[in-house]
């Protein structure tokens, strides 16, 4: 329950009290057919409740006055003849559950590593951004009926002469709504409106993403290149070309030194990372409301931190 402060008294003060119980079963198979060559299949079932931000009204922000949590029922309480507060009951958003299948091997030796999976994630409920923010900055969210979330995912590794390694990820999917009625009021036509969304991706969710590291290493000195790619994402639930953060590719780069004794100190290491090296320009996410808000990435900045040992 909200506690009595300010002007949120009587029926201004709103009270909740929500449980979730769940159960998680996993399971999981590794098989080793030879020396360095694995294969598993996993599968497993979770399940995630509804933040607190969530089970307000997201609409308008929790800290407006005279805004209701996104409840069905409400009971108005009374002591002694006046409202002490309202206690709201069967929140609208659910929590979401989720079926997760994945299959995958790897082969991996001392120089060379490779690993692949596949995934098939089937959410029920799945609490998912359907465009715009709250007063207060936080996208609206809410279930969606079915969800799918598939792909395949790789990575690997490689170690070359002259101390030089090479990293990397990438991971192509599909994110969309298999099962999805999206409910809405047209306010000139002042009736209800239902969008049947069922078939299109889920907003914010990008459908490539890759990383790409090249570090060397000589002593006490080691530095690192790295390369990061996002592909598009819609910002509502549309698809409408208009409405994307459009795809972007960021260079990072950082170099340390670590002595084991220097001017007295010891284990001294000096660190500087450069985000953003070639000063790119884009957006990291944003939101779509009558038009099309994004969020900004830093341009090129520099972070060095200096620790020791005493």
């Amino acid at each position: 329950m909200q506690r009595e402060a300010g002007k949120f008294t009587g029926s201004l003060r709103n009270a909740y009290d929500v449980s979730y119980h769940f159960v998680h079963p996993r399971a999981g198979v590794n098989y080793n057919p030879m020396p360095g060559v694995v294969l598993f299949v996993y599968l497993g079932a979770a399940s995630r409740e509804p933040s607190d931000d969530d089970l307000f009204d997201v609409w308008d922000g929790p800290d407006d006055l005279g805004k209701a949590p996104l409840f069905a029922r409400s009971d108005t309480v009374r002591k002694g003849g006046e409202i002490a507060y309202v206690e709201w009951d069967e929140p609208r958003t659910e929590p979401e559950s989720l079926t997760d299948i994945e299959v995958g091997g790897g082969y991996h030796n001392d120089f060379f590593a490779l690993n692949a999976t596949l995934y098939y994630m089937l959410f029920t409920n799945e609490i998912v951004p359907y465009g715009g923010v709250d007063d207060d900055g936080y996208p609206i969210t809410g279930n969606a009926e079915s969800t799918i979330h598939r792909g395949i995912e790789l990575e690997g590794s490689l170690q070359l002469p002259l101390n030089l390694s090479v990293a990397g990820n990438v991971s192509a999917s599909q994110n969309f709504y298999q099962k999805f009625t999206y409910h809405d009021f047209d306010w000139e036509g002042w009736q209800p409106l239902e969008e049947d969304y069922s078939g299109n991706a889920i907003p914010l969710f990008p459908d490539i993403m890759a990383n790409l590291w090249i570090s060397y290493q000589w002593k006490s000195l080691s530095t690192m290149v790295s390369f990061r790619s996002v592909g598009k994402q819609y910002l509502d639930n549309t698809e409408d070309e208009e409405r994307i953060v459009d795809p972007y590719s960021v260079v990072n780069f950082n170099v340390s030194w670590r002595g084991d004794r220097l001017w007295g100190l010891q284990g001294l290491r000096i660190h500087l990372q450069v985000n953003n090296l070639l000063d790119r320009e884009y957006e990291t996410t944003g939101y779509w409301y009558y038009e099309r808000y994004l969020y900004p990435a830093a341009g090129r900045n520099y972070l060095a931190t200096i620790a020791v040992s005493l």
